[in-house]
């Protein structure tokens, strides 16, 4: 096994959209669980889902935008916050030993962003 320092956290989740955010939640005990509002809801047995309250086009250009789906934007964008609350930037680490690794979910199990391109996505690795 081998040792990591995590230097900076990023949250992008239904209970918040920063790390202070989500945990503030979390110890309040508030739940990311909401009632859907849209034209679809209505038809829905149970129209509650934990959704994320996340903007994309706060975040990027939109040419970027078409190119990124919504999980990949809040990988980014986690990536980033993870970035500035360690105060690091890409230049200032050896790239072969430095990164920053986001679990999203099961199906999006792994997400890699290589810190050497500003953050550029790499295609999750789907492990159903």
């Amino acid at each position: 096994m081998r040792r990591v320092a995590v230097t900076g956290l990023g949250v992008v989740s239904p209970l918040g959209c920063s790390p202070g955010e989500a945990f503030q939640n979390v110890r309040a005990g508030r739940s990311g669980v909401r009632r859907l509002e849209g034209a679809f809801s209505h038809r829905l047995a149970a129209p509650l889902a934990a959704t994320a309250p996340f903007s994309g086009d706060a975040h990027f250009d939109p040419p970027k935008l078409r190119m990124l789906d919504r999980v990949s934007q809040f990988a980014l964008v986690a990536a980033r916050q993870a970035m500035a609350d360690a105060v690091a930037c890409p230049g200032d680490a050896d790239p072969s030993r430095a990164g920053v690794f986001a679990e999203i979910d099961r199906l999006h199990a792994f997400a890699f962003l290589d810190w050497r391109r500003n953050l550029a996505p790499v295609r999750p690795i789907w492990n159903p």
